[in-house]
């Protein structure tokens, strides 16, 4: 899929084909699940994606306040369904968790720095995935970014 103008996330699933919107929609409800609450669901880069929000952060990302810190993404991709979390490539402990986690559902794994690659014909470890999201607090999560930032 091209990156959607979609401007809520309804819109964006209503774009996808019905296969790929129940697998989507499936795994956005896993995630709602799971999350803090405090993070925001909305449309960010064409994909939904779940933010620090405005009201909590109003610096917003990289000084925009028009757009709040992201947090996870998915997207329904050509040939996969992405899952876009920081936490892979900034938090060794996490992504050794995961890794080991994924493990345990004998799928092969296909992640890049930051986005988890899904194949829509394969199962999908939903509970898992909402694990993941779970994992990482909007208060830690502000933490990290910040001292991202500051070592710039």
């Amino acid at each position: 899929m091209v990156q959607s103008k979609a401007p809520t996330v309804e819109a964006y699933l209503a774009e996808l084909e019905p296969e790929r919107r129940g697998l989507v929609a499936a795994l956005i409800k896993a995630i709602e699940a799971r999350i803090d609450p405090g993070y925001e669901l909305t449309m960010a880069w064409g994909m939904p994606t779940w933010v620090v929000p405005l009201d909590r952060y109003p610096t917003g990302y990289l000084g925009n306040p028009a757009q709040g810190v992201p947090y996870l993404s998915v997207a329904s991709q050509k040939q996969y369904l992405a899952y876009y979390h920081p936490g892979f490539d900034a938090d060794p402990a996490l992504a050794e968790w995961f890794r080991g986690a994924w493990a345990q559902t004998g799928l092969p794994l296909s992640l890049g720095r930051s986005c988890l690659r899904l194949r829509p014909t394969a199962p999908i470890p939903y509970a898992l995935l909402g694990e993941l999201a779970g994992r990482v607090g909007l208060e830690e999560h502000l933490d990290r970014y910040e001292q991202a930032r500051a070592g710039r």
